[in-house]
């Protein structure tokens, strides 16, 4: 796809640059970056959080199981992890790729969000993206609506 396309051309434009000018750069892959471990602060542009909005906010959330798991990194921990190998004159013009050990189950996420607000309805996702979308031919609030869209496989467990 065209996301994956400009990411290689970055890459590329920087090894070029190395190779022509000599100079240094590292590349940093990240995996899905999170909110802060300690502040809860988050991206309010990213999928997730608007996701997460979304279900507060329409009052149901699809239900989901284990095969759907999320590889999040908290921002504080990558920007730390950045900083340190930027500082280590042992990692020089080196790929690297920032992954958590462990994944974080969609149903666990779900899980959290009907815990702190138990009002909301669990519906199995195919009524749940029925009623997201009934909701949204009346109105546009829905702040999950792109993402009913365009992650569809991604939340359909």
């Amino acid at each position: 796809g065209g996301y994956e396309l400009t990411k290689w051309v970055a890459e590329k434009i920087i090894r070029d640059y190395v190779n022509k000018y000599r100079g240094f750069a590292n590349i940093y892959r990240l995996g899905m970056v999170s909110w802060h471990s300690s502040t809860g602060q988050f991206n309010t542009r990213d999928w997730l959080y608007r996701l997460v909005g979304g279900i507060i906010s329409f009052g149901e959330a699809p239900s989901s199981n284990d095969q759907i798991a999320f590889n999040l990194l908290p921002v504080d921990c990558v920007v730390k992890a950045i900083v340190d190998k930027g500082q280590d004159n042992a990692v020089v013009n080196k790929t690297i790729n920032f992954w958590s050990r462990q994944t974080v189950p969609f149903s666990l996420i779900l899980d959290c969000i009907c815990e702190v607000k138990p009002t909301i309805e669990r519906k199995e996702y195919q009524t749940w993206a029925s009623h997201v979308t009934s909701a949204l031919a009346q109105r546009q609030d829905i702040s999950s609506d792109w993402l009913l869209k365009k992650h569809k496989d991604k939340i359909a467990g």
